[in-house]
C-alpha cells in the first residue's frame, strides 16, 4: 500500500489487512487521534486524550459520583430496549470475529503504531465550509509513560496517494512517575510538571460484556445522552488504544446492550470500502461503526447527517475513518 495509489487498491488491501487487530483503531482519531472534528459542533467537545489526562483528586468524591452514575445507568438499561435484532446480529458476528484475531504482543517500553485515513468536515454556523482528508500515523506508548508521537499529511480526497502538503507532527507527553509537563512550547521546552495518570496504548479493559457495558457508561466524557455517549465511547476506545481480542469481543457484545442502536444503510469508510454498520442517532446525526460484510472485521467509523433536525444537509459526511495498519514499533517514529 505504498502510498495509497487509489481508493480501489486500498479497499482491496483492507479486506485482508483488517482481519488483524482492529485495534485501536483510531487513536484519537487519534488526536490524531483526536476527537473527530465533525463531532465537536454538537455540543461541548470532550477533552483531547493527547496522550494524557491530568489526575483527578478526591477519591471519595470520585467513588460517590461513580456510584451515582451506575445507579442511574442501571435504571436507564432497565427502562429502554437494547439494540435492534438486526444490529445485534451484526455485533454478535463482529464479536466472534474479534475474538479470533491474533493477539498483538508488545512490551511496556514499545509503541503501538497506527496508520489511518481520515476525512473530516469543518462546520461554521451549521454549514460545512470545507472537508479535510489526511493520512495519519501515530506511535502510542504501550505503558503511557513514554512520549508518544503522531503526524498527519493532507491528501487529495480524489486521489489519496497524492499529498497536498507537508507532514505535521505532534508530541504527546508521557506520564512519567506520575508527573507530566503542563505544556510543551513550539520549540519543545516543557512547562512545569503536574500530576497525571498514565494513558497506556495497551490498556487493561473488562473481558465480559456486562463489565464492559458498565465501563462504557462510567468512563464516557461527553455531554450527549448517556446511551449516545456510551456508543461513541466504544468507537473512541478502538481508535485510541490497542484492544486485545477478548476485550474487543466484549466491547461489541456490550454495544448490543446499548438502547437505540440500529443498522445503518449504505455505509462506506474513508477509503471507499463498503461495509455493514450499526449506528446511534442523535439530533439528526448518525454515528456509525462499520464492519467488513464478509469477515465482520471492524473497518472504520463514519458520522453522517440523516435528517434535517441537525440543521445540516442530509447525507453530508461529517467524519470518516479507515484503519490501514496496526503494528508494534520499538520507538516513536519507527515504521514497522
Amino acid at each position: 500500500m505504498d502510498d495509497l495509489t487509489s481508493l480501489r487498491d486500498l479497499g482491496e488491501t483492507l479486506d485482508q489487512d483488517l482481519r488483524g487487530p482492529s485495534p485501536q483503531l483510531r487513536h484519537k482519531v487519534l488526536a490524531g487521534i483526536r476527537r473527530p472534528r465533525g463531532r465537536a459542533w454538537r455540543g461541548p467537545a470532550r477533552p483531547d486524550r493527547a496522550g494524557w489526562r491530568l489526575a483527578v483528586t478526591g477519591g471519595l468524591a470520585v467513588a460517590l459520583a461513580a456510584a451515582f452514575l451506575m445507579a442511574s445507568t442501571l435504571q436507564l438499561w432497565s427502562a429502554s430496549p437494547a439494540a435492534s435484532a438486526q444490529a445485534s446480529d451484526i455485533l454478535r458476528k463482529a464479536a466472534i470475529a474479534a475474538g479470533h484475531q491474533p493477539v498483538l504482543s508488545a512490551r511496556p517500553s514499545q509503541f503501538i503504531y497506527i496508520k489511518w485515513i481520515e476525512s473530516a468536515a469543518s462546520i461554521t454556523e451549521n454549514k460545512i465550509t470545507s472537508v479535510d482528508t489526511s493520512l495519519n500515523e501515530s506511535w502510542l506508548s504501550v505503558d503511557g509513560a513514554r512520549n508518544s508521537w503522531e503526524r498527519s499529511q493532507p491528501r487529495s480526497p480524489a486521489k489519496l496517494g497524492r499529498a497536498t502538503g507537508p507532514w505535521q507532527g505532534t508530541l504527546l507527553p508521557g506520564c512519567h512517575h506520575g508527573r507530566i509537563p503542563e505544556w510543551i512550547t513550539a520549540s519543545g521546552q516543557p512547562g512545569p510538571l503536574v500530576p497525571c495518570v498514565p494513558q497506556p496504548a495497551y490498556p487493561r479493559l473488562p473481558g465480559s460484556a456486562q463489565d464492559m457495558l458498565a465501563y462504557l457508561y462510567r468512563t464516557s466524557e461527553g455531554q450527549n445522552p448517556p446511551d449516545v455517549e456510551a456508543f461513541i465511547h466504544a468507537g473512541d476506545l478502538i481508535r485510541q488504544s490497542y484492544i486485545r481480542p477478548a476485550a474487543l469481543a466484549a466491547l461489541f457484545n456490550a454495544v448490543m446492550e446499548i438502547p437505540g442502536v440500529s443498522v445503518a444503510d449504505h455505509a462506506v469508510n474513508a477509503v471507499g470500502q463498503r461495509g455493514i454498520a450499526v449506528q446511534q442517532t442523535f439530533n439528526g446525526i448518525s454515528d456509525q461503526l462499520i464492519f467488513n460484510p464478509r469477515t465482520y472485521a471492524y473497518i472504520g467509523e463514519r458520522e453522517v447527517v440523516v435528517n434535517a433536525s441537525s440543521g445540516l444537509r442530509v447525507g453530508a459526511v461529517l467524519d470518516s475513518t479507515a484503519i490501514l495498519k496496526v503494528a508494534v514499533a520499538d520507538h516513536a517514529g519507527q515504521l514497522p
